[in-house]
């Protein structure tokens, strides 16, 4: 019996993997800025979840980015991520949100990501 239940879940598993939607992107980049602002500045503050989120989400979206620069050799174009703290580029993104509100928060971020200074440190 064991050994037809381990059957049938490898059997499923492979299926499970093909038959879900393809997607570019993933996560809160993808909710409507107008979703960030509600998340973020509608809550009572003490609850910092959906702010550590995509607050996180925008961390490792960026990184990624000088990650992809590196990596296609474009090294000398890297951004300086530490060159706002984290609450200061929560603030930028909710002001591009408050003008974008049906926007995806993935925009907010890049926008801010455009406007950063060059990283001339090393790794």
């Amino acid at each position: 019996m064991k050994g037809l239940l381990l059957a049938a879940v490898l059997t499923l598993v492979p299926m499970a993997a093909y038959g879900e939607p393809q997607a570019a992107a993933l996560g809160f980049g993808l909710s409507k800025c107008s979703e960030f602002l509600d998340d973020t500045l509608g809550k009572d503050k003490s609850d910092t979840t959906d702010f550590l989120a995509y607050g996180s989400w925008a961390q490792g979206f960026m990184t990624g980015m000088n990650g992809s620069l590196e990596v296609n050799g474009g090294k000398n174009n890297e951004k300086n991520l530490g060159a706002f703290k984290i609450v200061e580029q929560m603030t930028r993104y909710a002001h591009y949100c408050e003008q974008h509100p049906d926007q995806v928060f993935e925009l907010a971020v890049f926008d801010f990501y455009k406007s950063l200074p060059r990283y001339h440190g090393t790794r």
